[in-house]
């Protein structure tokens, strides 16, 4: 073994010593061709490469851990060989696991070769924490569990092989350890982010919306102001509105439908077309219940066809009447849809039904608003800010308050 320990040109020596955990020593360095060398360790085998620029002293180190090399073959050509390791886990390049050496070092590389052979079934088995889908295993000595390359303490990824080591959070974007049930950084409860795209697997920001690759959108959005939201949050931290609810927000369907037409807009000046943009179909299936009834009406609702909303919506009231929330959406739809009298009596039906209903009382006042009835109006979002003084709809009803104080 001891002519398989050789002494390797400075720059290669300084990465790999770089590279090496506490307690791990070198059994085997062997300089190649091209300014490259070959090693291996007690735990792992390195593959040391100068980089291509001769204006940079840093040298590529790819090292992958004995218990992951199945085996290394030491291969003749005319003018030298190169020995190569063979990996449990195959490379998109296989450069990376390959050392070229002159020739007359073949002996030497051909019994490295061999020793990789017998230390494959001894390789010590590094100790990991409990993965998370999506994650790798995190070594306790320090090194990536893929490729064994030293990594900083908090790193998220590894900056040779780009494995993902730890779970980020949703909410702030900083790494923690796997199995950790609160953020390290911000302290709230762990909502993983992931950071491959579902649909094609490639790598995602937590700010993007849509995937760089395939154009999936990778996260949800808040429907009145169209910040990103995470699942477990129940309100909008952009704008305080209630998240994920079966009621319609009119405010907040308003604003969605305004900026798909803005889209839209967009569109079809891109492509300088004249007719006006579809509206998007609903695909849901057939409706059984009351609430099946209702999923669809919001869906009718959200895409800008009122016509179906409100026929869906009627559905549902007809299976469920004494229910405040599909009376409200009805409501809802028919004020949407310029029949003032109808909405109103299904507002007033509903505020019969439950007389804190927010949603209500705000479209409410906004009708009797549009019908010059300002003192009805006032009532109306006087009551939505007792009910709810430090909620989104209460913020609104003053907003609506000052603008009539203002008239």
């Amino acid at each position: 073994m001891d002519n398989l320990k050789q002494e390797l040109p400075l720059s290669l020596q300084q990465a790999l010593k770089g590279q090496l955990t506490s307690g791990e020593s070198i059994v085997i360095s062997l300089p190649g061709s091209f300014g490259e060398g070959f090693a291996v360790s007690d735990r792992r085998a390195f593959v040391i490469r100068e980089c291509e620029s001769g204006l940079s002293s840093d040298c590529n180190v790819f090292s992958y851990p004995l218990a992951k090399v199945t085996g290394a073959q030491a291969v003749t050509a005319t003018s030298g060989g190169f020995i190569e390791l063979a990996l449990s886990d195959p490379l998109p390049d296989p450069e990376q696991a390959r050392v070229y050496f002159p020739s007359y070092e073949l002996n030497k590389f051909k019994s490295a070769a061999d020793y990789l052979a017998g230390a494959k079934d001894s390789a010590p088995e590094m100790s990991v924490e409990t993965p998370s889908a999506g994650v790798a295993m995190v070594t306790t000595e320090g090194t990536c569990p893929k490729c064994g390359a030293a990594m900083e303490k908090n790193a998220a990824f590894c900056g040779q092989c780009g494995v993902r080591v730890r779970v980020i959070c949703a909410e702030c974007s900083s790494a923690s350890p796997v199995g950790s049930r609160f953020c390290v950084n911000c302290g709230r409860p762990m909502q993983e982010f992931s950071a491959e795209c579902a649909r094609c697997g490639a790598r995602v920001l937590r700010w993007m919306g849509y995937c760089p690759e395939c154009g999936s959108v990778q996260r949800q959005s808040c429907i009145a102001c169209g910040a990103q939201v995470v699942d477990s949050w129940k309100y909008c931290v952009g704008c305080g509105r209630l998240l994920g609810s079966n009621r319609l927000d009119p405010q907040a369907a308003r604003a969605a439908q305004s900026r798909l037409q803005a889209l839209h807009d967009a569109d079809e000046e891109r492509s300088q077309q004249t007719e006006s943009a579809p509206v998007e179909s609903v695909t849901s299936a057939p409706a059984t219940t009351a609430e099946d009834f209702n999923k669809r009406g919001l869906e009718f609702f959200e895409a800008g066809d009122n016509s179906g909303a409100i026929r869906e919506f009627r559905a549902a009231v007809q299976m469920e009447p004494q229910n405040p929330s599909y009376r409200c959406n009805l409501a809802v739809a028919l004020d949407e849809d310029d029949q003032d009298e109808a909405a109103f009596e299904e507002y007033t039906r509903t505020l019969e039904l439950d007389p804190k209903d927010l949603t209500a009382l705000l479209s409410l006042g906004y009708l009797y608003s549009e019908n010059s009835d300002q003192e009805n109006a006032r009532s109306a979002w006087n009551k939505v800010i007792q009910i709810s003084p430090d909620g989104a709809e209460a913020q609104e009803a003053r907003e609506n308050l000052r603008h009539l104080d203002q008239l």
